[in-house]
């Protein structure tokens, strides 16, 4: 083995060993489960596993394989969709895209590379004479190869410039997402739309004969955006968490009706007008899914004050700021449960993904609003 093959295996363990390391920072403790968090797991985890078949295929000579280069074609390929998928559903509000437009061309591209999971390297080396006899697996892999790379180049760079595009419309919206998670975001999309220009230089210069030194300088590049992103992921762990219950339970206290009321200037149609932009905001952009959502990030949102909002929910609808956003959630579990096509989900799974961040959160609010507890309506609601 020459030297310049121990550096790449040795950059690729560093490089999955980091991307492991994160897997448990992420969904560790039940309240970081949220959807977000397990696409960028699953993100994290395949490209993990990409640089684990890199240096498989190096210790054991096998890394010409065409086999291993389909399945590593196949594995770079999830990489777009999983990443915008991250961004999407970290942004409160934000309708994911068609999963057709976004999951079909990697299904097409594992369909174009497949042929090549079945050639022998020595079929391949002979496809490089001039005297080759074209067989039918030959063709189909020739032509394969020709039509996915530019598809995985092109449907990679796509997806992330959507995770940009996406990221810069939450800021110029001024949703109600804390600064900090959108800083992360924006981090994130260029670290890896940085990486994507790294893919591509690399495999032009690999085209041209320049494969183990390109290679080296490539994993040098994803080494250190990988350990870039996570020192500043790890130093705000606010991004992965959301408040804590007990936080919840205090903010409810603040946020419940005072003497401060009497002094407030709003009319019936000041607070008719503040719930119909607060029922908008949760109705349609969804922000009851966001996990760490407040009275203060909410109110900024309408463009109200926190005062004014606490108010408007007391007097209008004669509950706090939780009850009011437990009830979109509690309504999105009980859509959830009686639903036969997620009769397999845990409870616990769906009630992250409608935005609690605890079991005891969500088993009380649950138990409140409805009267039962989730197990008994999922029963109660079950066809036949």
């Amino acid at each position: 083995m020459q030297p310049i093959q121990i550096a790449n295996a040795g950059l690729s363990l560093l490089i999955a060993a980091q991307a492991l390391f994160l897997l448990p920072v992420l969904l560790g403790r039940p309240e970081r489960r949220s959807g977000t968090n397990r696409w960028l797991a699953a993100l994290l985890g395949v490209f993990a596993l990409n640089n684990m078949l890199d240096i498989f295929g190096t210790l054991s000579g096998v890394e010409d394989y065409p086999a291993m280069t389909a399945v590593s074609v196949v594995l770079i390929a999830l990489m777009g969709p999983l990443a915008l998928r991250h961004i999407e559903t970290a942004l409160p509000g934000r309708c994911p895209e068609r999963p057709l437009r976004t999951w079909a061309p990697v299904l097409l591209m594992a369909l174009l590379i497949m042929p090549w999971l079945f050639l022998t390297k020595a079929e391949m080396d002979r496809a490089a004479t001039a005297d080759v006899t074209v067989t039918p697996l030959l063709l189909a892999s020739g032509i394969g190869v020709m039509l996915c790379l530019p598809l995985l180049v092109g449907h990679l760079g796509l997806c992330l410039w959507r995770a940009v595009q996406v990221t810069r419309q939450a800021a110029a919206a001024a949703t109600g997402l804390d600064a900090a998670r959108l800083a992360w975001l924006s981090l994130l999309t260029r670290g890896i739309l940085g990486m994507w220009a790294v893919f591509v230089c690399s495999l032009v210069l690999t085209l041209l004969g320049l494969e183990q030194v390109v290679e080296l300088l490539a994993n040098v590049a994803y080494l250190v955006v990988i350990y870039g992103l996570s020192i500043l992921a790890l130093g705000r762990p606010e991004v992965f968490t959301p408040p804590r219950e007990a936080g919840e339970k205090v903010m409810a206290f603040l946020a419940a009706p005072v003497a401060k009321y009497r002094k407030s200037a709003l009319t019936p149609d000041d607070i008719a007008r503040l719930l119909g932009k607060a029922d908008h905001a949760m109705g349609q952009r969804a922000l009851w899914r966001e996990s760490g959502l407040t009275l203060p990030v909410l109110a900024r949102h309408i463009g109200a004050s926190v005062n004014d909002l606490s108010q408007a929910l007391n007097e209008g609808r004669q509950v706090n700021f939780f009850d009011y956003v437990n009830g979109f959630r509690v309504e999105a579990v009980k859509q959830a449960l009686s639903d036969p096509g997620m009769a397999g989900r845990p409870v616990l799974d769906l009630a992250l993904d409608a935005g609690f961040n605890s079991k005891s959160a969500f088993n009380a609010a649950f138990k409140k609003l409805t009267g039962q507890t989730p197990s008994a309506y999922r029963a109660a609601t079950a066809p036949g």
